[in-house]
Parts: structure tokens; C-alpha cells; sequence
């Protein structure tokens, strides 16, 4: 196996360990920041024969370049030798260490972020001290279920790293578990709160994201009582949202938000003074009338179900792009990739949708075996379809 990755490592400069002058959230507990954990660098291999890797350790950056470079040849080969039922590859960027991949399915179009990680099984060291404070899954959920396992991802710090020799932890895994435990008015509270602050964290690009508000949600629901945060009143969602809203800005201005499974990491420690201040500006827009800016993106997200829904009458009947109607190219003039549309891409993506629907707050994703690429495969949580 180690074979196979001779390729992503790398001789080091020196005699010194991977582990100087790091800065992030190591085995020794160091603080750093990390949109979804905190970092720690690898210490160097143990291969069954130490001479071949004499002083070399897993580089990151080649890691994701690897990854890159084989997204990239699968990706070609599904263009030059398009399959019945399977999603064409529409667009694939590189942004950093993510891989992002567009995919269409009949009338629908798919956007995954891919990254390379290494899964791990059990709980890392600098993390035990998160299993012995009380939170809000005790008793919902076993400990062996909250600590199934974690990864480490190719990214580091935003602040300027080392992204050759660091990794970042995440725990993917146990966000999933602990999701499930969320009372139901909070989890429509952090539902609203994602769909009121996705334009203000994407327009500029200002060092927040939602994985921010996900830290907030459960440092809330381990901080409010269960009674308080399930009451079944009405009024109930709309007071937790106003409270999510409160805790960002409170985080924003103090430049502060704790890692919620390495409460020792500051996840905004890296934001500039200008960025919070322009942050806490909009945010304070945005929480004055909560209510106008939800009808909005309401709005916008039924414009969008509209016209799919137009787009996919138009590929029905024959028309736009490929099609042969007006509007429409037809195919005797070669417009590439032009194709019409088939029962089975549109099945697919009527599976797609339909999936995300019965599945609200799970873990979805596309299994793909490489012995079997007549049918596509699904994975919700632990179970495959």
C-alpha cells in the first residue's frame, strides 16, 4: 500500500522534525484555526523498510495534487465514453486543495466539493478532553457513536501555514451523529440562519463561512436548556434564529469563535479588522429585519425551482440546447456534447431529489465502485442503496 504513495512524499530540508515551528492545533495542544478543525502535522512514516523512506513524510499538497490529476483522467474518460444512467461530468475546477465537480442528470446538475482525507477510526489525543464535559447528545446518542472516527484533511492554516507539511482535523463523522440530536425548533432556527447568511458570507469572500454557525448551533445546544430550545411554541424557531444571529456577531466583533470539538482553537483568530468590521455591518442589516431577508431568499429559491422546471419542460419537448426546436441548436449542426435527453438520466435525477427529501439532515453521497458502473449506488449515513 505505502507503494502506492511513494509518489506523495517528500525528502525533508534538514534535520529538523515536520512538527517545527507549527503553529496550529497539534498532539501537544498549540492553538491555530481551521474552518473545519483544527491541524496536525503527520510525524514521519513507519514503512515496512525505513531505508526507502528515510526522512520523507505525507505531503499534503501532493496528495491533493495527486488527487487532481486521477478526478481529472476519470473525468475525461466519462466525456470521451458517455454511459446510459450515468452522470456527465458538465465542469470540474480546482480550487486549492477541493476538487469541485458539476455533474448532470437529466435536467438537474449536481455540485460536489471533493477532498482527499485520511480516515481514521477512534478519537484523536488532543481532542479527550471534549469526552469528558457534558453536552446535549448525553444520553440520545452512545459515545461510541459520537467518536466513530475522524479525518485529516490537506488544508492549512488560513493564516498562512505551512501547506506542505500541514494537515487539518475534521469530524465529519461526529457532526453527523450529533445533527440528529438537535431539537427540532433549532434545527429549523440554523436552517433559516444558513439561508439568510448565504449571500452575506459568499459577497466578498471575508474569512466566514457556515461551518462557523454549525460551531455556534451546537455550542448553543450544549449552553440552553432542552426545554427551552424544544418548546413546542410557534415562536420558538424565530427566537433561537435571533439568538444564532447574536452569537455571530458577538464572535464576529471579538474576532472569537471556538472550535466546538477543540474548544482550544480560535476558528476566527485569522480575521482581519476590516473583514469583521464590514461582517458585523452587514450582519447588523440583516438582523434588523431577519424576516424581509428570509422572504427574499425564499423567493430566490422558488424563482430557481421555477425555472428548472421551465428547463426541464423545454428539454422535454424537444427544445434549447441540443434540441430541435426554437431556441434550440439542432443536432445536424454538431454543437458538442449535444444529446437528447434519456428516461434513464431523468430517472436518476428523480431518485436524486427524491432522496434528499424523505432524507432532510443526513448524510448523502454517491458511492462509486469501479466493478460496477451500469447503476449508480447511494450512501445515507451507514446504509447503501
Amino acid at each position: 500500500m505505502l507503494a502506492r504513495w511513494h509518489s506523495c512524499c517528500e525528502d525533508e530540508e534538514g534535520a529538523g522534525s515536520p512538527t517545527d515551528a507549527e503553529d496550529g492545533c497539534t498532539e501537544n495542544g498549540e492553538t491555530g484555526t481551521g474552518g473545519g478543525g483544527g491541524r496536525g502535522a503527520l510525524l514521519s512514516l513507519q514503512p515496512p523498510s525505513p531505508q526507502s523512506l528515510d526522512g520523507c513524510y505525507f505531503s499534503p499538497t501532493l496528495v491533493a495534487d495527486w488527487f487532481w490529476e486521477v478526478v481529472g483522467v476519470a473525468v475525461e474518460e466519462l466525456k470521451r465514453n458517455p454511459q446510459r444512467g450515468i452522470p456527465v461530468p458538465d465542469r470540474v475546477e480546482r480550487n486549492g486543495p477541493v476538487t469541485t465537480l458539476v455533474l448532470t442528470a437529466g435536467t438537474s446538475r449536481v455540485l460536489y466539493d471533493l477532498l482527499p482525507v485520511v480516515s481514521f477510526r477512534g478519537w484523536p489525543a488532543v481532542a479527550q478532553g471534549w469526552l469528558t464535559t457534558n453536552h446535549f447528545w448525553d444520553g440520545k446518542i452512545t459515545e461510541e457513536e459520537a467518536i466513530s472516527g475522524f479525518y485529516l484533511l490537506p488544508c492549512c492554516s488560513p493564516r498562512g501555514g505551512r501547506p506542505d507539511r500541514e494537515w487539518r482535523l475534521a469530524f465529519s463523522r461526529s457532526e453527523v451523529q450529533l445533527k440528529k440530536c438537535v431539537p427540532y425548533p433549532m434545527a429549523q432556527a440554523f436552517q433559516a440562519a444558513k439561508a439568510v447568511l448565504t449571500r452575506l458570507l459568499s459577497r466578498p469572500r471575508m474569512g466566514l463561512s457556515l461551518y462557523h454557525l454549525r460551531a455556534l448551533l451546537f455550542w448553543a445546544c450544549d449552553r440552553l436548556p432542552a426545554a427551552y430550545l424544544g418548546c413546542p411554541e410557534r415562536e420558538t424557531p424565530a427566537r433561537l434564529l435571533l439568538g444564532l444571529l447574536d452569537d455571530l456577531a458577538h464572535c464576529i466583533l471579538g474576532k472569537n469563535c471556538p472550535n466546538y470539538f477543540l474548544p482550544q482553537c480560535n476558528m476566527l483568530e485569522h480575521l482581519a479588522d476590516g473583514a469583521a468590521l464590514l461582517a458585523a455591518r452587514k450582519l447588523a442589516h440583516l438582523r434588523s429585519d431577519p424576516g424581509e431577508h428570509l422572504r427574499a431568499a425564499l423567493e430566490q429559491a422558488r424563482q430557481a425551482s421555477r425555472l428548472k422546471k421551465e428547463a426541464a419542460g423545454l428539454a422535454t419537448n424537444g427544445y434549447g440546447p441540443g434540441g430541435g426546436g426554437p431556441g434550440g441548436l439542432s443536432s445536424s449542426l454538431g454543437s458538442p456534447g449535444a444529446h437528447q435527453l434519456s428516461p434513464q438520466d431523468d430517472k436518476l435525477a428523480q431518485r436524486l431529489q427524491q432522496l434528499v427529501t424523505e432524507n432532510p439532515g443526513k448524510s448523502i453521497s454517491v458511492f462509486l465502485n469501479p466493478d460496477d458502473v451500469t447503476r449508480p449506488h447511494f450512501r445515507i449515513d451507514d446504509k447503501f442503496f
